[in-house]
């Protein structure tokens, strides 16, 4: 991937880790009541900025970020600046790809999609079982 820099100088990603239980899962804040996550055996947070969560997956610092099925394009529109970093991709739990030109009218995706390292997509999405309006 491409090197991640701040003010010039270059940052030193982390590893790409297994998953276990101190795997981090970055959520949307009102996940408990969208998803059922007890599958997964690691950590779900929520820092209340789909952009802030996804910095931190390109940083190495998660292993995946949830987004829900209403995430606008302008709340993920700086992954595309983080692209080949950590080679992560965005597919939706059903495993399509997420198409952003479907979003470029301020349309929703209409369902939820996972953001995370290839190597651990079938495992995080395997986790995770929408309830109610974002199934």
């Amino acid at each position: 991937g491409r090197a991640l820099g701040l003010d010039g100088r270059r940052l030193e990603l982390e590893a790409l880790r297994p998953l276990d239980r101190s795997s981090v899962l970055l959520v949307p804040s009102n996940c408990h009541r969208r998803f059922d996550l007890t599958r997964f055996l690691g950590k779900t947070r929520s820092y209340g900025s789909t952009a802030h969560h996804l910095a931190l997956l390109a940083a190495g610092s998660v292993s995946g970020v949830l987004c829900s099925g209403g995430t606008r394009l302008w709340d993920i529109s700086a992954r595309r600046a983080l692209d080949g970093v950590r080679d992560c991709q965005a597919r939706h739990l059903d495993g399509r790809p997420l198409e952003l030109n479907a979003m470029l009218d301020g349309s929703p995706p209409g369902s939820p999609f996972l953001v995370t390292h290839p190597d651990h997509r079938a495992e995080l999405s395997a986790c995770i079982e929408p309830r109610g309006s974002d199934a």
